[in-house]
């Protein structure tokens, strides 16, 4: 609708849709048989591309085409948000901070504002309203951001069970475990009835 009739909808609207970082987002599930085809085929689509630097090259590898895109979203938002495509990688072919296209996480739901805002708070923004400046001398393959001191991890442990021992929240309860499984079995229409949320966003919380 928004690219037929595009004067019946406000610039907000088309960014939140049709800008290269939901785009993205929302064809990660789709197929392509090159994978630098789920960045190039967005390019005339996207509403803030346009005449910008962020061209189709296939000359590049997928790691160079994906390296490439997540700094020019750094250059043209000021912000961080882009680190929230990134997932559990399957396969390390990728620096840690760039997002794997290929690939999407059903329950990450650190990108879905539509779902994690709650009045004027939003759960996942751990830059605020920070504007980052941007290194134009910096590697494609290098993001050099500051950040807070907060604590140093000294340990990391294995959670001890799953429901029918000590329960700990952790990465083997949480996915696909016990916890999920009980979980399923009590949502009614795939909605958490107490708040109307989805399942899976209320058994994440």
């Amino acid at each position: 609708s928004m690219l037929q009739k595009p004067q019946l909808f406000s610039l907000e609207d088309k960014g939140a849709f049709l800008s290269l970082f939901p785009l993205l987002d929302g064809m990660r599930t789709r197929n392509a048989t090159d994978p630098r085809d789920k960045v190039f085929a967005l390019l005339n689509i996207a509403c803030d591309v346009g005449d910008s630097d962020l061209k189709a090259d296939y000359s590049k590898s997928h790691a160079e085409v994906y390296a490439m895109t997540a700094k020019w979203l750094l250059r043209r938002t000021k912000s961080l948000a882009f680190l929230s495509l990134v997932e559990k990688k399957d396969k390390p072919d990728l620096i840690s901070w760039v997002p794997d296209f290929r690939y999407k996480d059903q329950m990450n739901f650190l990108h879905q504002p539509a779902q994690i805002w709650r009045g004027n708070d939003r759960i996942y923004n751990a830059s605020g309203t920070t504007r980052i400046r941007v290194d134009a001398q910096e590697s494609m393959f290098q993001l050099t951001v500051q950040g807070i001191y907060v604590g140093t991890i000294i340990e990391q442990t294995e959670p001890p069970g799953n429901m029918l021992n000590n329960v700990s929240l952790g990465a083997r309860v949480l996915d696909g475990g016990e916890w999920q499984i009980f979980a399923e079995t009590c949502a009614v229409d795939r909605a958490y009835p107490p708040t109307g949320e989805s399942f899976d966003l209320a058994y994440r919380r």
